[in-house]
């Protein structure tokens, strides 16, 4: 009796597992507008900002040298399945514009640390 009922406890743990993966995953991202935010005309200087999208934060910290984003640094991200989403500054820096794709199946992340980046941008600098 001992097997049977671990057995029944491992079937329904991964049940709520799977139906609580699907619940997260089919969740429908919200709109977010994102603003163009012209990279040349920002001062030197470290610009801070923090933006919420849903059960996503992200906090980041960026360096504008020569009117050049030339570090940003993710100081914090809360999320469940969207870490692949903190390569997108790499994509950022390169363009040097906010105009980049949001990374696959990280789009939570990949908005909030977008526009956590324009929040700071669109602040004096510190």
């Amino acid at each position: 009796m001992g097997r049977r009922l671990t057995i029944r406890i491992v079937i329904t743990l991964l049940v709520l597992f799977a139906g609580g993966y699907l619940a997260i995953s089919s969740m429908k991202v919200p709109s977010v507008t994102i603003h163009d935010v012209d990279f040349s005309s920002l001062a030197d200087g470290t610009y801070k900002g923090a933006y919420v999208l849903g059960p996503v934060s992200a906090e980041v910290v960026v360096h504008v040298e020569d009117g050049i984003v030339s570090e940003i640094k993710i100081a914090k991200h809360d999320t469940v399945m969207g870490k692949p989403a903190e390569k997108i500054v790499d994509e950022i820096i390169k363009r040097q514009s906010l105009g980049v794709d949001v990374v696959s199946r990280a789009t939570w992340s990949s908005k909030a640390i977008i526009k956590a980046i324009e929040v700071a941008l669109t602040r004096e600098s510190n």
